[in-house]
């Protein structure tokens, strides 16, 4: 999509839907948690606010190309431009991270407006478009389950219900 129609904020909350994708899935909660030090080695650790579970997912160059985009933009030493140094306490946080989600899901009305989709882009689809391109390149369930940070059997589960859905 050509970016030009979108103001420098609204990019960022397309990168944060992207990179939300990147990494399985991820919720904009689960994102303003990460640090530099989730990533090791390649992979980025991501506890998944639902299962409470450690998420192992492989970082790919785009991903890593969003990382490097914000690094100077910023604070402490949080992965992603979510957090400012007014947001310290949990509360404020709390309220930053919901701003944020509201915000690039207005974002992603736009782009599916100006892109004429028929169906909503939202967050929270970033993990079945992930499990679904994943599976289609016949990554194993114990791979992918390991990336979304659950069971082998939520893997199957969610994969018999896309296989439904088509």
């Amino acid at each position: 999509m050509n970016r030009t129609k979108l103001t420098k904020k609204e990019e960022i909350y397309i990168d944060l839907f992207l990179f939300g994708y990147y990494t399985g899935g991820s919720t904009i909660n689960e994102l303003a948690s990460l640090k530099t030090s989730s990533i090791k080695k390649g992979y980025l650790y991501c506890k998944r606010n639902a299962s409470e579970n450690i998420a192992v997912i492989p970082l790919c160059s785009e991903a890593l190309h969003i990382i490097d985009k914000y690094q100077s933009e910023c604070f402490d030493d949080y992965l992603l431009p979510i957090f400012t140094n007014k947001h310290i306490s949990s509360e404020q946080q709390l309220g930053r991270i919901k701003r944020i989600s509201e915000l690039t899901n207005q974002t992603l009305k736009k782009v599916a407006k100006i892109q004429k989709l028929n169906s909503a882009i939202t967050m929270g689809i970033t993990k079945y478009i992930f499990m679904e391109h994943k599976l289609s390149n016949g990554i194993s369930y114990d791979k992918l389950a390991q990336y979304l940070g659950c069971s082998v059997e939520t893997v199957l589960r969610y994969s018999e219900k896309m296989s439904q859905n088509t």
